[in-house]
């Protein structure tokens, strides 16, 4: 439904009136992931190829990338690579669970064939930048609010509030060795934007007390020293 022009970063969907532009994506930001587009894997004996990307920025600051994958079936499925951890998850269309404001993190839920998963997560996001195509429309800086659940069996399923009626996306966490895909994988490079440092010292939001960053580039979360609040 919708592609990132390679030349422009213009966002262009394909309505019932023909090709409409949604405007411009930022620039992605290099998350050294060992995933890229063009890349080929399986998923359960079936290919995929991953033909898009989404940077989504959590309310929190943080970041995570969600790959688009078209399956040989003619499926879509999502990959999302967050803190080194991925899961593959497939549409399972409109689902019937409680409000975002009435959903309570540590409640059960059904999503799909999958009854009694636990809410581990609720939250917003905004779609910071993209690349390639996608399944879906999307707004540049949208927000949205979510949940991600999971199983006991190892499923993994995330709430999408984005629209007026909830859809459910469900799957399993699972690792590239997984996916048939490895550090020889042949892979496209792209061209993204370098993080920059743009503070070495923060002030704890719970405290108040100085925090000092070593690797600002690197580090994921800090424990402050004074009142130990772990802090994303």
């Amino acid at each position: 439904m919708v592609a990132v022009c390679e030349y422009c970063q213009s966002l262009v969907a394909r309505t019932d009136r023909g090709l409409e532009d949604f405007g411009k994506v930022a620039d992605l930001v290099d998350s050294k992931s060992p995933l890229s587009l063009s890349l080929e894997g399986r998923y359960r004996e079936t290919r995929f190829v991953i033909v898009g990307r989404t940077q989504v920025k959590h309310q929190s600051g943080g970041m995570w990338d969600e790959w688009y994958c078209a399956f040989d079936s003619g499926h879509w499925g999502w990959l999302s690579e967050a803190e080194g951890r991925f899961t593959m998850t497939f549409g399972v269309g409109a689902i019937e669970v409680p409000s975002f404001e009435r959903l309570q993190v540590g409640e059960r839920v059904d999503v799909g064939k999958s009854l009694g998963l636990v809410v581990k997560e609720k939250s917003s996001a905004t779609y910071h930048g993209a690349e390639g195509e996608m399944p879906f429309s999307l707004t540049p800086g949208a927000m949205y609010s979510f949940a991600d659940c999971e199983g006991q069996q190892g499923q993994f399923a995330t709430l999408d509030y984005g629209e007026d009626v909830p859809k459910g996306f469900l799957g399993h966490e699972v690792t590239l060795e997984d996916l048939g895909i490895t550090s020889d994988t042949p892979r496209e490079e792209s061209p993204l934007k370098q993080p920059t440092t743009k503070a070495h010292a923060l002030e704890c939001p719970t405290c108040r007390g100085s925090l000092d960053l070593i690797a600002p580039d690197l580090a994921r979360r800090v424990v402050c020293p004074y009142c130990a609040s772990s802090l994303d």
